[in-house]
Order: structure tokens, then C-alpha cells, then sequence
């Protein structure tokens, strides 16, 4: 009989000798995941009784009494493998096998049905589910998939426990009823084991034949899982079993625009290399790239100019990954994208370029690097005959502005378009970059000056010792003569 018992589970330790104690009691050997149910720890003592009456049902006792299971023999084996998987009492659920016996199959059939009733399942599915006459087993639907992946398998792959995971996958039943539930989002104990990058887990659930092309609902499977949080070394594995480099999720996205979103640049590596497509643009128009400039994640962006990525793409507004990064503030990114190759003075379909846009968010350091890279500081938009210095002025970035007007920005036409607030503003930044520049003159010649008076020393310096040889020369001369 197939049934899904709520249980309260906290671990999985010693599983494999406590189903070997549970056969060995019960003389009539119940099936391994009955053993599993049994083994997986710490059920409350009326779920216990429940489950050892049951069992005791389906499997008369036989001549010797010591072998028929107490309750208390079964509260002490819970016991005994109780542990830390799950803080507090998690529950559960667990595909389990009884074969249905002629001598009280109602009696079975009523408990399993008010319990999983009780539990997690409406009236309908339970009595769905277990609809079954004398003497046939229950094949009623899989294990519900709201908590199947709380079974043991799962919470033994999501802990990391590669021996007790090896132990449960020798059960046949598990194998078959465990290994690819998913839960109500769909995951999996594969899709868990690879977003946490656990490779042993991994590895062990793929030679057991998981199934890597299973996602949640969402759409992500288990190679995006790994990708989304930097498990780069899992994705060659992943990729070599079948799994889909490009598969997108509901929203449409990639495993590698994921990835370069979250900056994992030795994913995004791991990925090329397995083939995923650099260009991918999504249904709502995000490329790879501009990802990777919003979020300044200058090694991502490198990578994908090396595999062939344009850095001056367009999305459907016109702005290039540049002018993305530049109005973000992300000056590694902005770098990483000069260093590319990408076009400085690029425009958008109103005109924008990426000076505007650091200008009009205050980047002054961007806008510094701009304008040593030749920017135009005079281009005007396209919509609004505005240039870079206007939109300093207008969102009170003085100190941007300061920097556009040393640079040679046309003050008079920003000035014809700006109140009187902003034009005071303006006037202010004008004043300030007149003072700069006169201090800068002073310095200037304070340097040269210095610099006149350090060559003069020098050069004072310089005129006894070239005397000094000419005079001893002329003293020796009457010596050697009068010799």
C-alpha cells in the first residue's frame, strides 16, 4: 500500500543499521522505505504507535515474541538516530510501501487515510489515494509534492550527508520514489545539493540517475542553481551529463545572465567555456553585458569582450553597456569598457551619451575619466538641445560642474536655459573654477621659479670646480720647469 505518513523528522544518522535492527524485529522484512520512514528519527510517540501498529498489521507475529516491535523498542531506535538535521520538528513526509494484508486492510486503510487527511491532504486526494479493495496494494498517487522533498534523501543531500545519501540510495524504493520528487517550487534534491555546491552530493545523486533536466517552478534546474551562486566547479560536471547551458527560466533569463548579474566571474568562465551564448538578450531586452556594467563588475565584462560581445550593443532605448555603467557610478566597469574598445561619444535615440548621463547622477570621478578619454563636454541631447554642464547645474552637482567648465564646456548656452536659481548656481561654479585656475597660474610660476633658482644654485656650484684643476695645473708647471 502506498501512503503518505506525516512524521516528524530531525536526522538520519545510523540509518542503515537501525533498518538493519528494524528487519531483523520484525522477522517479516518491511520494505526499505517502511525501514527509512522507521529510521527517520524522533517521531512523537503517538506517531510511533501509529506506525509500529500498522506495520504489526500487515506482518502477523511470528513464533518467537521477542521479535514483534514494541512501541517503546521503536521509540528508543528514534531515539538513538535522533541528531540536528532540521532545527526544531520539521515535518515530513515519506513514500512508504505496505503490502495490504486480507486480515485488516479497512482498519489500515482508515488510519492512513485520517492521518494524511489530517496532515496535509484535502479529503478528496486521501480518499483518491487510497482507494483499494482486499488483498491489492495501494498505487494511489505519488507523494505530495508540497513537502516531498523533506524526505529523508533530501534532507540528507541538503546537509551535506554524502554517507547516509549513498546509504539510501541502495533502498530500490527510494531510488524510485525519492531521488526526483519535487516539492511544491519544484526543487529537487539534486537542484538543492548544486545551488549549495555540493559535489560529492552531486555526484553521488547523478550516478544514481537523477535527472538534471528537472527545474522548479521557476524554470531554474540544477545547473542554473549552480551558476546563480558561483559553483563554478560543478558546472562542467552538470553540463557533461546533458544538462542545458542555455535553458532559460520563466522570466527568460539564462544561467549566465545570472551569473553576471551576481559578478561570478569564474562561473561566467565555466560557462563559456561549456558553451552558453555571450549575445543572449532576454524577452525584456537585458543583455549579458549590461548586467555586468549596472552592477560594475569589471572581470565579467572583460571575459565577454574576450568571447566576442560588442561593448557598444544597444539596447531598445539606444544606451550602450557605457552609458549604463556611467550613470551608476561603476568606475571599474566604465573603465573596463574604454579598455574594450567602446565608442565614448556613443548616443542613445535621444542623444544621451555617457557623459550626460555621470554628469546628471553627480559621477565625478567617471566624469573626470570621460573627459581624460576625449569626451565631447558640448554634445547636445537630440529631444532637449541640453548638454552635460546643464544637467550638472540642474541637479545641483557643482563640483561635476566645476570639472565640465575647466574642461572647455559652453557655458553661455547652458546659461540661456536655466532659471535664475540655477543660473546663480552656475555663475557660482564659474567664480570658483576663475579662482581655481588663478591659483593654478601662481602656482605654476612659483614652480618655474624654483625650478630658475635650483639651476642657478647648480650651476654656481659648478664654476670652482672647474677652477680648481686649471690653477693646480698652472702651479705645477714652474715646479717642473725649474727642475
Amino acid at each position: 500500500m502506498l501512503a503518505s505518513l506525516a512524521v516528524r523528522s530531525r536526522s538520519l544518522p545510523r540509518l542503515e543499521r537501525t533498518a538493519a535492527a528494524l528487519h531483523l524485529r520484525l522477522e517479516q522484512s518491511p520494505p526499505p522505505a517502511a525501514a527509512a520512514a522507521l529510521a527517520a528519527g524522533a517521531c512523537t510517540g503517538a506517531q510511533q504507535r501509529r506506525l509500529a501498529s500498522l506495520v504489526a498489521a500487515d506482518h502477523p507475529p511470528p513464533a518467537s515474541p521477542r521479535s514483534r516491535p514494541s512501541s517503546s523498542s521503536l521509540h528508543a531506535l528514534s531515539a538513538r538516530v535522533g541528531g540536528g538535521l532540521a532545527s526544531g520538528r520539521a515535518l515530513c513526509t515519506v513514500q512508504q510501501w505496505f503490502p495490504t494484508s486480507p486480515h485488516a486492510p479497512a482498519r489500515v486503510q482508515s488510519q492512513v487515510h485520517s492521518q494524511a487527511s489530517r496532515s496535509f491532504t484535502s479529503a478528496s486526494t486521501a480518499s483518491r489515494d487510497t482507494t483499494a479493495g482486499p488483498g491489492r496494494s495501494l498505487r494511489g498517487a505519488a507523494v505530495t509534492t508540497e513537502l516531498a522533498p523533506l524526505t529523508p534523501l533530501y534532507m540528507a543531500a541538503t546537509k551535506n550527508d554524502e554517507l547516509n545519501v549513498q546509504r539510501l540510495l541502495r533502498m530500490r524504493q527510494v531510488r524510485d520514489t525519492m531521488l526526483n520528487a519535487q516539492n511544491k517550487d519544484g526543487f529537487t534534491a539534486l537542484i538543492s545539493a548544486a545551488s549549495n555546491g555540493y559535489t560529492g552530493i552531486v555526484q553521488i545523486l547523478l550516478d544514481a540517475g537523477a535527472d538534471v533536466h528537472l527545474t522548479t517552478r521557476t524554470g531554474v534546474n540544477a545547473l542554473f542553481g549552480a551558476a546563480r551562486n558561483g559553483h563554478a566547479h560543478l558546472i562542467p560536471v552538470l553540463a557533461s551529463r546533458g544538462a542545458r547551458v542555455d535553458q532559460p527560466n520563466n522570466r527568460g533569463w539564462t544561467a549566465l545572465l545570472t551569473a553576471c548579474k551576481e559578478g561570478h566571474a569564474d562561473a561566467v568562465a565555466a560557462l563559456l567555456q561549456a558553451g552558453a551564448n555571450p549575445n543572449y538578450v532576454s524577452p525584456d531586452g537585458t543583455a549579458c553585458i549590461f548586467q555586468a556594467a549596472a552592477f560594475g563588475h569589471d572581470a565579467v565584462i572583460s571575459n565577454l569582450l574576450k568571447h566576442g560581445v560588442r561593448p557598444d550593443v544597444k539596447d531598445s532605448s539606444g544606451n550602450t553597456p557605457l552609458m549604463r555603467a556611467a550613470a551608476e557610478g561603476q568606475l571599474f566597469a566604465v573603465r573596463a569598457l574604454l579598455a574594450g574598445g567602446a565608442d565614448i561619444n556613443a548616443r542613445s535615440h535621444g542623444g544621451w551619451t555617457a557623459l550626460m548621463a555621470a554628469s546628471q547622477r553627480g559621477q565625478e570621478r567617471i566624469v573626470v575619466d570621460l573627459i581624460k578619454a576625449k569626451a565631447d563636454v558640448n554634445l547636445i541631447t537630440t529631444t532637449s538641445d541640453h548638454a552635460a554642464l546643464f544637467y550638472a547645474i540642474v541637479r545641483q552637482h557643482s563640483s561635476v560642474a566645476r570639472v565640465l567648465i575647466l574642461a572647455g564646456a559652453d557655458v553661455a548656452h547652458a546659461a540661456k536655459w536655466l532659471k535664475q536659481d540655477d543660473l546663480d548656481r552656475l555663475n557660482t561654479a564659474v567664480a570658483d573654477v576663475a579662482r581655481i585656475r588663478s591659483a593654478h597660474q601662481q602656482s605654476q610660476q612659483q614652480s618655474q621659479q624654483q625650478a630658475q633658482r635650483q639651476q642657478q644654485q647648480q650651476q654656481s656650484q659648478s664654476v670652482p670646480q672647474q677652477r680648481q684643476p686649471q690653477s693646480a695645473a698652472q702651479v705645477s708647471q714652474p715646479r717642473s720647469s725649474s727642475s
